[in-house]
């Protein structure tokens, strides 16, 4: 069960930033990103968009195979996948007050 949640909330992160990131690019807010600038510049928002769900799902697949296979890297993919999570939470979050302030 603590599994389903670190993934859920994991997934519902990188959903969130990217909601938000496309609302802030909307405006006129830049990409700080270096990796999704790049993205973004050659292959436009939507394929940065895709490139960010693509690397959600190799990490979520890579955090269940190590779960299920009792492998002995579970615990670093696990404290990864939590801080990445967290990290990105937090990037949201910043986002979406500068956003706000900018809106208002």
């Amino acid at each position: 069960m603590k599994e389903k949640f670190v993934m859920t909330t994991f997934c519902a992160s990188q959903i969130a930033d990217a909601s938000i990131t496309t609302l802030a690019l909307g405006v006129g807010f830049p990409e700080n990103g270096a990796w999704m600038s790049r993205v973004i510049e050659s292959g436009g928002l939507n394929n940065a968009l895709l490139a960010k769900m693509a690397v959600t799902t190799v990490l979520i697949g890579l955090y269940t195979f190590s779960k299920e296979n009792n492998s002995k890297y579970f615990r670093p993919v696990d404290h990864g996948l939590r801080l990445t999570g967290l990290m990105t939470w937090g990037i949201a979050a910043a986002n979406a007050l500068r956003l706000a302030g900018y809106l208002r």
